[in-house]
């Protein structure tokens, strides 16, 4: 049994009211015409039958026609299962079955990838961030992964929580030391459609590649649990050997599957949390506050008459829930930084126009 970790579940106590800027979820309602849609979709049976695995298989086969990589001339293959840190897991159960194997990951970086590395008893490696530049060096990457054993990379591009990104050539230099290194890359896509649209277009093909992609960020399905892999059949026929036999329901299935059919939707969306963030980023700088653009839809900031109680205080007056300091699982930190009064916020659009960013910037003004 390992008693090192401790899971902790914060109640959130949210109202469809609430401001919604802690979990990087999608923060507006999607368009009638798509909703409704979607749940005509739906029939009793998919409440009373097991999923049919000819209907996975017809929307794993959708998922690559949309999302592979177009450049690769090997076949492609695709794992759906329940959110993206399902498939983290099974990564981890696929491909870390020597008593060397490592997992390496970006500190600070999604959290799972440890938290599932000791849970499962495999050995974690963690590549610290440049505190100037907010991220590894590819150096530092390539050189953490010629000095281990082999086992599983996860680099989250962007990375969260503070956006960084690495352009498709810095990957390439990556996941050509992975191959070298006998390492599986995971390129962990959560947040892409919030850089820009042609990340990861032009990656060099390699079957030692596994890109990894969710719809409960830009997709905005994070209550149905959604999340899918596309890499080699080799990769992906290891991952279904330890997968769960119905790791997701049908109706997610369905939803899923009308989200691509609408995925305008998607980019209508991102757009305007893109134009937002813009606008937030000139605001705060200009009010004085220190503020971190980034390539997801949060970011982080603090301000000097701001310290964590009083975001928590302007927070509860006005119906938001948003991270800061230490009270959450996770603490919100900035490298090189001794202040603990930062905020992650996540961001939605309009967000600028609405009570609580006005009442945000009246009270440090």
């Amino acid at each position: 049994m390992n008693n090192v970790i401790k899971r902790i579940r914060n109640d959130r106590g949210f109202t469809p009211e609430t401001l919604r800027l802690d979990m990087a979820e999608r923060g507006s309602a999607f368009p009638d015409d798509f909703f409704e849609k979607a749940i005509e979709s739906i029939t009793q049976l998919d409440f009373l039958a097991y999923p049919d695995y000819a209907d996975i298989r017809k929307l794993e086969a959708k998922l690559v026609d949309r999302f592979k990589s177009r450049k690769f001339s090997f076949d492609q293959e695709c794992i759906t299962d329940s959110g993206s840190d399902g498939i983290i897991k099974l990564c981890i159960e696929a491909f870390c079955t020597s008593a060397r194997s490592t997992i390496f990951y970006i500190s600070p970086s999604f959290p799972m990838y440890h938290v599932y590395g000791q849970a499962l008893g495999v050995s974690t490696t963690a590549i610290g961030l440049d505190t100037k530049e907010l991220r590894p060096t590819v150096k530092e990457i390539v050189d953490a992964l010629y000095g281990g054993p082999g086992g599983v990379l996860f680099l989250s591009n962007p990375n969260s929580p503070y956006g960084t990104v690495y352009a498709d050539e810095e990957i390439d230099v990556i996941v050509s030391a992975c191959e070298q290194s006998e390492t599986i890359c995971v390129l962990d896509e959560a947040y892409i459609e919030f850089s820009h649209w042609a990340l990861h277009e032009n990656l060099t093909e390699s079957a030692n590649l596994l890109r990894l992609k969710t719809f409960s960020k830009a997709g905005g399905l994070a209550g149905l649990r959604f999340g899918f892999a596309i890499g080699s059949s080799k990769l992906i026929e290891e991952l279904k050997r330890v997968q769960l036999t119905f790791p997701t329901t049908t109706v997610t299935l369905k939803v899923a599957d009308q989200l691509i059919d609408h995925w305008q939707v998607v980019k209508d969306y991102v757009d305007q949390v893109k134009l937002s963030r813009a606008e937030i980023v000139r605001i705060l700088s200009e009010a004085n506050f220190s503020v971190m653009d980034s390539h997801t839809n949060s970011l982080h900031f603090r301000h000097d008459n701001l310290k964590s109680g009083m975001i928590q205080t302007l927070c509860s007056e006005n119906d938001v829930l948003i991270k800061s300091g230490s009270n959450i699982g996770t603490p919100v930190r900035v490298p090189g930084d001794d202040n603990e009064d930062w905020v992650r916020m996540s961001l939605i659009p309009g967000l600028e126009s609405t009570a609580f960013f006005r009442s945000l910037l009246e009270f440090c003004s």
